[in-house]
Order: structure tokens, then C-alpha cells, then sequence
């Protein structure tokens, strides 16, 4: 029911999250009962009344609910918002409640119901934090005002990337490797091409040439050209009439692979000797992308006249992002012979560069709209793979090209925090004064370089973790080893790359969490 209330009636309040009826973006009101409307066909809400967002206003009125979140301030980035009001609203039906009252009763059973909601329930009449008397005659500061966007959130009428909808709309898919670590050998299309409804496929000889973020190191490819380098790193790109026929297409492209060894942890990065298991050969050793070290004071002198001297490993696990709007780009080429791409990013401006230089096109002659962001935290801060390949997608066939990523899709591409394995060595004085600390960090880079400045990340916040503790001597480095991820189930994935600053940060919590923690494991 998902996809006739977007794509049939043009219901676009109705979000498309997780695809596994866990997120609850979707959800509608079927009779009155809130419904995941991607776990329902839509054969089955016949003979029956369906609410979405947009059904909250009535006769040009918007419902209470509605004006509520939006003087709270709980409209946030807008795209799970239908699914709880309309959940809200359902509540509301059930237990009679209005803004007017300050009724306790109601908001604990609803509470109860749907504990998300208590922040949300808090009428909008109620008394906001008492203003200070200078500012009482003010018509702006110190007074609540509505953000600008957030009534069209509540409204479902904010548009994300994925509600764009031009026309004469084709649709992209991505086919991705099944292998870690291999050589394409070939591909074939000729059989994809001969589907009624394909209109083009490319491949990575079609986008050789390299981007990145970091001048130094642009190594990252549009799709594979000689080397897949994760499980999940695309190869080809179809475009087709529709999503299913595009899905369907990537079936009859023929791939064929040499499995080379995959590497997936840190010492096996380290340990790599062979070319062959070389990710990139451009590594200044082995797998080694990057090392940064610094060194102060007298480390030997502060150890001997240290008390106490402890030692630790630390391994923190990467972890990710997970915004509730999935990636997704629609890329259009003008009869003007200018590029326009919408896309779900928090860096425009990243994107523009990449795509002038992957597709050799004047910046000039490119525009990037950065549409309303569903929740990225600093993971949708980089230039993707399909962003650039809806653009090239949209040039070839002088048409509107959209690309949306599913749920498993967006695990192989984000940009998480990495796992970083730490050695830590410590002396202090019995009054608990730092005399020296050794510190070694090694920290998985996956398959390409993106911000390759990460490895002096942490040495310099261990470093500023201590500037209050009157540290004489510290010897850190930092090394960027590069595995090559297998999936979202391995051990090193593709999104431990990233930076700790997309998880809107900048700070290290893992070499400031392993300096007392040395302390702490051996009861000092």
C-alpha cells in the first residue's frame, strides 16, 4: 500500500524507511488503527477508510496535534513525523484530550501508550520558561516562535529527495559485488539492454576517473573499474522505465570475477605482504594509507621516576549512522545542457566538485540542490557513488534519472565512526600526577582513503584529554590501516572510514575513555 499511496496517488506524507516494518515511517491510519502501510498490500484496504498526513487538515484547519508539534519544536528534520502524529492522533481518538486543558491523567495513559510522545503531548498553551524582564517588551528574543518549515513537516508537505517525482521519471539500481576483495575480469550487459524499458547501463570504464574529499588522496571510484574493494561496492548502473524493471535488469548483467583474499581486520591489514592483497597499490606500506606521530619530553625519565605504570588495549567497534530516510539522488540533464542534481546531503558543495570532475563538466554548467535531509548526523557528509551515477545516467539518456537506496544499501555506503584499536601506557606519581604516557592507535580506513588527516585525530585528543593533568612527556601515533570490508556483518566495513566529526563531533571519545580506563581496570 506503500507505493500506491506515493507513487498512484502522489501521497508523499507516507515516508519509505526501513522496508521491514520496523521504523514505523509509514505508518497510516486504517479505520482508525495506525498501520505500516509497507506490510500491507493495498488490495487489502478496500472497503476501507485510509488516513495519511494530509488527511489531518481539514477544511483548511489543521488539526491540534499538528499546531502542537509544531510550537514544540517537535517537527525536528519532518520525516518521521506523519507517522507519529497520525499514531498520536490515533491516541487521541482513544483518550479525549485538548491543548485548553492541563489535564495530568490523559498524558500519563498516553505516556503509557507511546512513551515517544511525552515531550510532544505538552500543550501548546502552557507556560514556556519564565522570560527575563528586559526581555518582555522584545517581539523576537525570548519569545517561542515556530520554526519557518515546521508546519509543512507536520503537513507532510515537505518535500525530500525521494517525493521528487519529474516528468518522464526513469529509475536507476546499482549492481554491487558479492565479493570483498576481487578483479573484474568483465561484464556483460548485452542481455539487460535487450529488456523492453532499459535504456542504458554503464560501468566503471564509463566513470574512470577518481574523486575525493582530500586532494591527496582521490581514490575513490564511481563504480569498480579493475578492483571491487568491499562486499557491496558497485559495479554497473542500469536505468529503466521503472524501480522493478531496473531491480529486475541487474540479473542479466553477467559479471566475472578473480576472488582475491580479503582482508578484514586490523592486524591482517598490517600483516600484508603480497601485492596481490594490496587494496590500493599507491599504499606508502602494505596497507598502511597513512601514519602520524608526535613526541615531547623525556618518555624514558618519566617512566623511571613514575610510581605506578599501567598499560591497556583498547578495541572500540565501528558503528553507524541509521537516519531514518534512506540515500537517494535524482539527477536531470537539460535540453540547456546543464546538470542538475537533487540528493539527500548534508555537503552540497562536496558533490559539486566531485561531479564536475568525474563527469568532466564545467562547475559552471552543474547545480546541486540539497534537499530537506530525513536525519544524516554527519553521515550523508560525502559524494556518493549513485549521485554521480544518476548524473551520468540523466546525460546519456537526456532524462530525469532517480536513484533510491534500500535499507541493506545504505549500510554498505554511510560513513560511520571506525574501529580503532589503542595501546596505552601510562606512569604516574602516587599523587596521581602523569609522568609519560606511550600511545599507539591504529584506526581501519576500509577500502578508501576519504579524510586521510583521521590518524592525527586521535594522538592530538589524547593529548588535549591530558592538557589539565600537567603532563611532562607523550610519545602518540597514529597509524590508518586499510582493510578491505566484507558487508555489513564483518568485522571492518566500509563505514568504519569515516570521521568521528560525522557523528557530529570532532571530539575523541575513544583515546579520552581509555586514558582513565587504564587507571580504572587495575584498581589504582
Amino acid at each position: 500500500m506503500l507505493e500506491v499511496l506515493r507513487e498512484d496517488m502522489g501521497l508523499t506524507g507516507t515516508k519509505h524507511g526501513c522496508e521491514l516494518g520496523e521504523c514505523g515511517t509509514c505508518a497510516v491510519l486504517v479505520d482508525g488503527a495506525p498501520v505500516l502501510s509497507c506490510l500491507m498490500l493495498g488490495v487489502e484496504a478496500v472497503d476501507t477508510e485510509v488516513i495519511t498526513v494530509e488527511g489531518m487538515t481539514q477544511n483548511g484547519k489543521s488539526h491540534a496535534l499538528q499546531n502542537a508539534f509544531a510550537d514544540l519544536g517537535a517537527a525536528q528534520c519532518g520525516y518521521c513525523i506523519p507517522g507519529i502524529l497520525l499514531t498520536a492522533k490515533a491516541l487521541w481518538t482513544q483518550i479525549p484530550f485538548r491543548p485548553e486543558t492541563r489535564s495530568v491523567k490523559p498524558c500519563r495513559e498516553i505516556f503509557a501508550a507511546a512513551p515517544a510522545t511525552r515531550r510532544f503531548c505538552k500543550p501548546s498553551s502552557w507556560p514556556r520558561k519564565k522570560m527575563r524582564r528586559e526581555e518582555e517588551n522584545f517581539s523576537v528574543i525570548g519569545k517561542p516562535l515556530r520554526k519557518i518549515d515546521a508546519m509543512a513537516k507536520c503537513a507532510g508537505e515537505t518535500v525530500f529527495a525521494d517525493d521528487l517525482n519529474l516528468p518522464r521519471m526513469t529509475y536507476a539500481k546499482l549492481l554491487r559485488s558479492p565479493h570483498p576483495h576481487a578483479r573484474v575480469l568483465s561484464i556483460d550487459a548485452a542481455r539487460a539492454l535487450k529488456l523492453d524499458g532499459v535504456f542504458a547501463v554503464i560501468t566503471g570504464q564509463d566513470l574512470p576517473e577518481k574523486f575525493g574529499i582530500m586532494p591527496s588522496t582521490q581514490d575513490e571510484e564511481t563504480l569498480a573499474v579493475d578492483k571491487v574493494r568491499y562486499a557491496g561496492d558497485p559495479v554497473a548502473a542500469v536505468v529503466a522505465a521503472t524501480e522493478s524493471l531496473a531491480e529486475k535488469a541487474l540479473g542479466y548483467i553477467d559479471v566475472e570475477y578473480e576472488v582475491l583474499k580479503p582482508i578484514l581486520t586490523i592486524e591482517e591489514a598490517l600483516a600484508s605482504t603480497e601485492e596481490s592483497e594490496r587494496i590500493h597499490t599507491w599504499n606508502r606500506q602494505a596497507n598502511i594509507q597513512k601514519a602520524v606521530s608526535f613526541e615531547f619530553g623525556d618518555i624514558e625519565g618519566g617512566f623511571a621516576r613514575s610510581d605506578h605504570v599501567f598499560e591497556g588495549t583498547f578495541f572500540y567497534q565501528g558503528n553507524t549512522h541509521l537516519p531514518m530516510e534512506q540515500y537517494c539522488a535524482v539527477g536531470f540533464y537539460g535540453p540547456d545542457d546543464k546538470l542538475t542534481v537533487w540528493s539527500s546531503t548534508q555537503t552540497p558543495h562536496y558533490l559539486h566538485r566531485a561531479l564536475a570532475k568525474v563527469l568532466k563538466l564545467p562547475a559552471s554548467r552543474i547545480r546541486v540542490v540539497a534537499t530537506p535531509v530525513g536525519g544524516g548526523f554527519g553521515g550523508k557528509s560525502d559524494p556518493f557513488s549513485h549521485e554521480i551515477a544518476v548524473a551520468k545516467l540523466s546525460i546519456i539518456t537526456r532524462r530525469p534519472v532517480k536513484i533510491t537506496l534500500t535499507r541493506e544499501e545504505s549500510f554498505y555506503v554511510h560513513r560511520g565512526r571506525h574501529p580503532v584499536k589503542m595501546f596505552a601506557k601510562t606512569g604516574v606519581k602516587s599523587d596521581g600526577t602523569i609522568q609519560a604516557m606511550q600511545y599507539k592507535t591504529f584506526s581501519t580506513a576500509a577500502a578508501t582513503a576519504a579524510m586521510d588527516w583521521r590518524p592525527s585525530i586521535t594522538p592530538a585528543h589524547c593529548r588535549r584529554s591530558l592538557t589539565k593533568c600537567r603532563l611532562t612527556s607523550l610519545k602518540a601515533c597514529g597509524f590508518l590501516p586499510t582493510s578491505r570490508p566484507a558487508g555489513p556483518n564483518a568485522v571492518t566495513v566500509r563505514r568504519s572510514r569515516a570521521l568521528l566529526r560525522r557523528f557530529n563531533s570532532m571530539k575523541s571519545p575513544k583515546s579520552s575513555a581509555s586514558i582513565p580506563s587504564i587507571c580504572a581496570s587495575s584498581n589504582w
